[in-house]
């Protein structure tokens, strides 16, 4: 039991690493971790509400900004250059192996420099507009569902390649780590309440999305699941305009 417990503890440790800019040890050998998406998400969430405390006798556009400055920096920006790797390869398109070699390349074209452009105005735009109550709510959507639905994806997608991130969270996420990430989502629905079911379905836009990339090169790359993430985040803060 003991040894049970030390294991999935090194898994949530290494699921806070592989999202966050937390100093912890990534191992990326470790299987199920995520299983333990949300509760990066639900950390994430609380960061972004108390500084948004601290702010808030700022303009709303300058909060919005540094406030979106922190959520990137979170992440290490690490899923805006997915985000702009997957822009570069499914906007110009292409056949299979010229989509991966696109994505695995370091560079960023017109394309990916387009996206994060307008991601990012999208998310300080949305945020500066959302009122100060609403604003806490969706911070929390946001983070938390979008990473919930990358543990999603992980299951019901396989992998593009037989290595890399893609493949070591499609190939290690099953039902236990489904479920155990719901049961991590569950509080949720007391915390929002009648809100629930409107941030969820911000959700519903970017599935399909990850659906067609997932179609175009034949399963889950890293890129996919990083581009994934930015597109809910984003989906959930419009959602919370209703």
């Amino acid at each position: 039991m003991l040894n049970f417990f030390k294991k999935e503890l090194s898994k949530i440790f290494t699921a806070f690493s592989f999202l966050s800019i937390l100093p912890i040890s990534f191992r990326d050998d470790m299987p199920g971790l995520s299983a333990y998406f949300p509760l990066v998400g639900w950390l994430l969430g609380f960061l972004l509400i108390i500084l948004n405390k601290f702010l808030f006798f700022l303009p709303a556009l300058v909060r919005s900004f540094i406030i979106v400055l922190f959520w990137e920096l979170f992440s290490r920006f690490l899923h805006l250059d997915a985000l702009a790797d997957a822009a570069d390869a499914f906007i110009r398109g292409g056949k299979k192996e010229e989509l991966l070699k696109i994505m695995a390349d370091s560079k960023i074209g017109a394309f990916g420099v387009s996206a994060i452009i307008f991601l990012l105005i999208g998310k300080i735009t949305l945020i500066s507009s959302l009122n100060y109550k609403d604003s806490h709510l969706a911070f929390l959507a946001a983070a938390l569902f979008s990473r919930y639905l990358l543990t999603v994806i992980s299951f019901i997608f396989p992998a593009a390649k037989s290595s890399g991130l893609g493949w070591l969270m499609a190939s290690t996420t099953g039902f236990k780590e489904l479920l155990i990430a719901t049961f991590c989502i569950l509080p949720a629905v007391f915390v929002f309440k009648s809100t629930f079911f409107i941030s969820f379905a911000g959700l519903l836009f970017p599935l399909p999305i990850a659906a067609f990339m997932v179609k175009k090169v034949g399963g889950l790359t890293g890129d996919i699941l990083g581009a994934t993430l930015e597109l809910s985040e984003l989906f959930v803060l419009f959602f919370f305009l209703f």
